[in-house]
């Protein structure tokens, strides 16, 4: 199989939107934001909003989280047959989704899609500018065993 989108890809509900067009579509939103990589973590969270959000557990079918080269975070990248696990984060305020939206960074869309419950998730999806996937999934403790402390001094400056 390969992470070549379908036409749509499996549970899009709208989107994905990109650079400036991102910050306006963010800032209505009423659904939940789904994470699957970095944002799994409460320090990282803690870091950027100076609280951890709730969260539960979400299955996003029809996408995988997958690794990029030369970086240490992933991507969601549509998949058939695949399910795409994280959390959902379901009390951000306006002030912390515009946040969340920066960090993002340029190299991720915006998405609106269905949870394996059906409920509309947003969540940021890969973009044409992001480096490209690799061949192997992006691997939770992996991340936190050998990355983790890094990436959180880089964005606390400890």
């Amino acid at each position: 199989m390969t992470d070549r989108p379908s036409d749509p890809p499996a549970g899009l509900l709208a989107g994905p939107v990109f650079g400036a067009d991102r910050a306006g579509a963010a800032l209505g939103r009423q659904a939940p934001l789904f994470v699957y990589g970095t944002l799994l973590f409460d320090e990282i969270t803690e870091a950027l909003l100076g609280r951890a959000p709730a969260r539960r557990p979400a299955t996003v079918p029809g996408w995988r989280v997958a690794a990029l080269i030369g970086v240490t975070y992933p991507a969601l990248v549509a998949r058939a047959g695949a399910g795409a696990t994280g959390e959902l984060l379901t009390d951000l305020s306006a002030d912390e989704t515009r946040i969340l939206d920066a960090y993002e960074g340029p190299y991720y869309g915006l998405a609106l899609l269905a949870a394996d419950d059906a409920t509309p998730v947003w969540t940021y999806v890969r973009g044409p500018a992001a480096p490209p996937v690799a061949a192997g999934a992006w691997s939770r403790s992996a991340f936190a065993r050998d990355h983790l402390a890094g990436f959180l001094a880089s964005l606390t400056g400890h």
